[in-house]
């Protein structure tokens, strides 16, 4: 899996192919004939907080990715934008959410 850090990889996802949406997360889905190689990336605006509560939405986001033990497919890039209430909630909603989130995700990609 490899991140999605530059502007213009960004830009791409205005023309998202699927979006999926979520109480937390909106993810945008692209596919992604290029490359080989699942990526991601993830968005927080200031609607979400201030600089602490964004910065912590990130890393539970980036812990739930670690941890989880899901196959993602190689021909996706995938956007999680961070919600409103993603800065509030706390980690076992956050955490399920993207449970449920993904899993409708990969459903999306096996059709």
């Amino acid at each position: 899996m490899q991140f999605i850090k530059k502007r213009s990889e960004y830009l791409h996802f205005h023309k998202a192919d699927r979006v999926v949406r979520s109480r937390f997360f909106i993810l945008a889905i692209l596919n992604n004939t290029i490359q080989t190689e699942f990526s991601l990336g993830i968005t927080v605006s200031k609607k979400v907080g201030n600089a602490i509560i964004r910065n912590r939405t990130k890393r539970r986001i980036k812990a739930w990715l670690r941890q989880t033990d899901c196959e993602f497919p190689n021909n996706l890039s995938v956007n999680i934008i961070a919600l409103n209430k993603a800065g509030t909630a706390d980690w076992n909603s956050i955490n399920e959410e993207l449970d449920k989130t993904f899993n409708r995700l990969i459903k999306l990609a096996g059709e």
